[in-house]
């Protein structure tokens, strides 16, 4: 988070702004939800739609994140599963 808050500086935008543009980017994110309690918030939120990051800064802030191994598989192929061998019928 503090290395968001520095480059979010850096870069002349919120950190917000900075975090839901890069979720935004991302090419399995079709829509982000966010937490806003308030208008006021929410419309500070919709302004993140309108930040471009530039493809350094769309790296910089891929580098930061840590991704859970069920997101690294491509849209629609969904994560691995266990085959099974036994009827589970027959198991009791």
């Amino acid at each position: 988070a503090r290395e968001v808050d520095r480059l979010s500086r850096e870069w002349g935008r919120q950190p917000y702004q900075v975090s839901l543009a890069w979720l935004l980017s991302r090419p399995a994110v079709a829509s982000v939800i966010v937490g806003a309690e308030t208008p006021d918030e929410l419309r500070a939120n919709a302004t993140a739609a309108d930040v471009q990051l530039e493809p350094a800064q769309r790296d910089a802030l891929t580098a930061l994140a840590n991704e859970p191994a069920a997101f690294e598989h491509r849209a629609g192929d969904g994560p691995e599963r266990p085959t099974t061998t036994a009827d589970p019928a027959s198991t009791g």
